[in-house]
C-alpha cells in the first residue's frame, strides 16, 4: 500500500488494541498496513550513562494502522461497532 493511498485508523500504544484491530480487519477482509515504532530505540548509549531509567515499558512501542482510502469508512464503522476508538 503506497503512503499516499492510505489513511491512519489507529495510532496508539496498546498492543492488545493493535491485535484486536488487525483481527477485525482480517475477518472483514479489509486490507491494512501497519508500522510499529520503538520509542526507546537509539537510547542505548544514554541508558549506559544513566544509573536508572524511568521509562514506562507500556509506552515502548507506538502502533500505527493504515487502510486504503476507499476502505476508510468501512474500517471506521467496524471499529465503532467493536467500540474501539
Amino acid at each position: 500500500m503506497e503512503p499516499w493511498s492510505r489513511s491512519e485508523v489507529y495510532v496508539g500504544y496498546s498492543n492488545s488494541t493493535f491485535q484486536d484491530i488487525c483481527s477485525l480487519f482480517e475477518v472483514n477482509k479489509i486490507a491494512y498496513d501497519y508500522h510499529v515504532e520503538n520509542q526507546f530505540s537509539g537510547m542505548g548509549r544514554m541508558q549506559d550513562r544513566m544509573a536508572v531509567t524511568r521509562e514506562n515499558p507500556d509506552f515502548e512501542n507506538l502502533y500505527t494502522i493504515y487502510v486504503a482510502k476507499p476502505d476508510l469508512k468501512q474500517a471506521k464503522r467496524i471499529l465503532e461497532q467493536a467500540n474501539i476508538q
